[in-house]
């Protein structure tokens, strides 16, 4: 049984900005302590696939990426060093 983050990411893609939004809503919404780790960790991992699937190209990328800075800070100052070791 390997550690949940050596698994390759693979792409998510995400067919309009709406479906977007909704996605970052969803991950920011389980970006919390008291969600068990392994689900923040797939969290985190689902941004990365998104990013993979091209929702960069979205203007509205940056924007919406911010509302992940206050959850992602929340990651970073856990001392599990699986979570921290994920952030990207």
């Amino acid at each position: 049984e390997g550690d949940v983050t050596d698994k390759g990411i693979e792409p998510i893609k995400v067919y309009s900005e709406k479906e977007f939004i909704r996605e970052i809503e969803k991950i920011s919404s389980t970006l919390v302590p008291e969600k068990d780790w392994s689900v923040r960790i797939a969290a985190l991992q689902r941004i990365e696939g998104l990013v993979l699937g091209g929702a960069a190209d979205y203007p509205c990328f940056f924007g919406i990426l911010k509302q992940l800075i206050g959850p992602l800070s929340t990651q970073l100052s856990d001392r599990r060093s699986t979570i921290v070791k994920q952030v990207p």
